[in-house]
């Protein structure tokens, strides 16, 4: 259908708004499961959920290994410094409530490496338990205000766990029997020459 006068005289204002929209970069709204605190770009979130993600899968992967060799110093190193992450880039970002249980865990994995907490089943279980809270994280951004009241009885609870493993006394290794060491035979001294000085 062709233009009638009035609309072809429209037309160059309607092709520049166009290309002005173009040109305009919106920013994206953030997912409505995402409670980005003020003064946070969401592309800083963004970036650090992709992060987190990356993280919560070198726990996963390092804690697989760790529960079949509880005596491994470098797999509680590396899921130490996966929670440290964690817990320095949400705080960054005021992802305040993954910031600060990350915190807990790294602390507890601190223990194991210094040798005050013993590693045992159950903190390897407890530490993949924490890893499975933290998935998904979306519903986890913001501070404790923005997170679901069920996600932060979950969080508290496994916190609580952690917390209470720190308080049991190091369990002390049982010693290792005793064998018993057969008896060397006397030794004689030989006898002192005379006329030595």
């Amino acid at each position: 259908v062709p233009l009638s006068g009035s609309e072809r005289a429209a037309l160059p204002a309607l092709v520049e708004q166009a290309r002005a929209l173009q040109r305009a970069e919106p920013k994206p709204a953030p997912p409505p499961s995402l409670a980005i605190p003020p003064g946070v770009d969401l592309e800083f979130v963004e970036v650090f959920l992709e992060e987190a993600r990356g993280e919560l899968a070198t726990i996963q992967e390092h804690l697989a290994g760790w529960r079949r060799n509880l005596a491994d110093r470098q797999a509680p190193t590396t899921l130490r410094r996966a929670f440290h992450t964690l817990k320095g880039s949400g705080r960054v970002v005021g992802a305040t409530v993954i910031g600060d249980f990350a915190a807990g865990f790294e602390n507890l994995l601190n223990h194991i490496l210094n040798g005050t907490l013993a590693a045992t089943p159950a903190v390897a279980d407890l530490i993949g338990a924490a890893a499975d809270a933290l998935d998904p994280l979306e519903p986890l951004v913001g501070d404790a205000s923005a997170v679901s009241g069920d996600a932060m009885a979950t969080l508290n609870r496994l916190t609580a766990r952690a917390e209470a493993l720190l308080q049991e006394p190091l369990a002390e290794a049982a010693p290792a029997p005793v064998q018993p060491v057969a008896a060397a035979p006397p030794v004689e001294a030989a006898p002192i020459a005379a006329g030595l000085p």
